[in-house]
């Protein structure tokens, strides 16, 4: 409709203006190019495709300074035509200001690369964007360089937003050659698809609480198209356990598993094994733990219990004046990160009372 306000690339992304914080840019954008991505939309790819290139062009604008510069101040039209781009203009003023904006039947062509002579903004600057972020997929599926190929997987659980960001890529078709292959629904179903191949992933209370990186061999069969011989190939994953992440949760490498023709390649998925740790208890993001005093200590008060977290550092508990067994002292903020509020649970202290097997004078 002419005349209609176009909407911004702060907008797109679901920030607020003139938000620079790349952390926050970069969460927006992640969440939205999944939620869009057209191999999760096949039954809408058209509208996916467009609304994914919209989300990749924002991104690639708010989070590149010079660009982002000249947009906060001129404006999207300013940007597309190359205004900085070689093109200065005295005075910082706005070169457009005064002229009623652009002349008529004005074309723009969006400099992807900040240079003199750039082409309009494409599907394959989407895709060069969601693979900066993601990870690179080798000329493969780009959802092998989620499962960790690259360097760490996607995680699937209960407390990961997986319905908005993560869910229905293991299921879906790839890219090939480095752009989108965006194939039908009909031709997803007419091969088969394999179970997943499942593994557990054995992680200590220490390596969730701070996040770690974790290599997992696997063997799987490539079967040629051509011979049909059928080989046995190892292959090292690599997954980033990210810190918060829950008892359960699955990472995913799709396409990691068998290859066999006249089949779908099959996914693998590592599901995470929280192991008992011997001082503290988790309790969704709760930190349990008993601390021990002596009857004096009980009774008197006064003193200061050391206790070492998970993550190496030493915090002391203080306690003043008569403590009974079974009093819990709440320390905020010293639990487990929660990934859903961006903040740590708190530290549940439980006292034990030690008494002495007999009483001296």
């Amino acid at each position: 409709m002419p005349g209609a306000k176009k909407e911004s690339y702060y907008s797109i992304l679901g920030v607020p203006e003139r938000t620079h914080d790349e952390e926050v840019l970069k969460k927006a954008y992640r969440k939205l190019a999944v939620k869009y991505h057209p191999d999760r939309n096949p039954d809408n790819v058209q509208q996916a495709t467009e609304k994914f290139q919209q989300v990749s062009e924002a991104y690639d604008v708010l989070t590149d300074p010079k660009k982002r510069e000249i947009y906060d101040m001129y404006g999207e039209e300013a940007l597309k035509a190359g205004y900085g781009n070689g093109d200065d203009h005295p005075g910082g003023q706005n070169p457009f200001a005064g002229g009623g904006g652009f002349p008529p039947g004005t074309s723009f062509s969006f400099r992807t690369s900040g240079m003199p002579g750039g082409h309009p903004f494409d599907q394959a600057d989407a895709q060069r964007i969601f693979e900066s972020v993601f990870g690179s997929a080798g000329g493969s599926s780009p959802f092998a360089s989620f499962g960790g190929r690259s360097g760490g997987g996607f995680g699937f659980g209960d407390e990961m937003e997986t319905d908005d960001m993560f869910g229905g890529f293991g299921n879906r078709g790839g890219f090939s050659g480095g752009r989108p292959s965006f194939r039908s629904s009909q031709k997803r179903t007419a091969e088969q698809r394999p179970e997943d191949l499942e593994y557990n992933l054995n992680v200590s209370l220490e390596e969730i609480y701070t996040g770690t990186r974790k290599k997992m061999k696997v063997t799987r069969k490539n079967q040629d198209a051509n011979t049909g011989q059928v080989k046995q190939e190892a292959q090292v994953l690599e997954i980033n356990v990210e810190r918060g992440w829950k008892d359960g949760t699955k990472i995913r490498f799709a396409g990691a598993g068998d290859k066999l023709v006249g089949r779908l390649p099959q996914d693998v998925v590592f599901v995470l094994r929280v192991q008992p740790h011997p001082v503290f208890r988790l309790e969704g993001d709760e930190l349990h733990c008993k601390l021990h005093l002596s009857l004096k200590e009980a009774l008197v008060g006064g003193v200061k219990k050391p206790l070492k977290m998970l993550d190496g550092t030493t915090i002391q508990i203080p306690f003043s004046g008569i403590t009974t067994p079974g009093t819990k002292r709440i320390v905020s903020g010293h639990g487990m990160y929660n990934r859903k509020t961006q903040g740590c649970g708190d530290l549940v202290v439980e006292v034990v009372v030690d008494f002495p097997k007999k009483l001296t004078e």
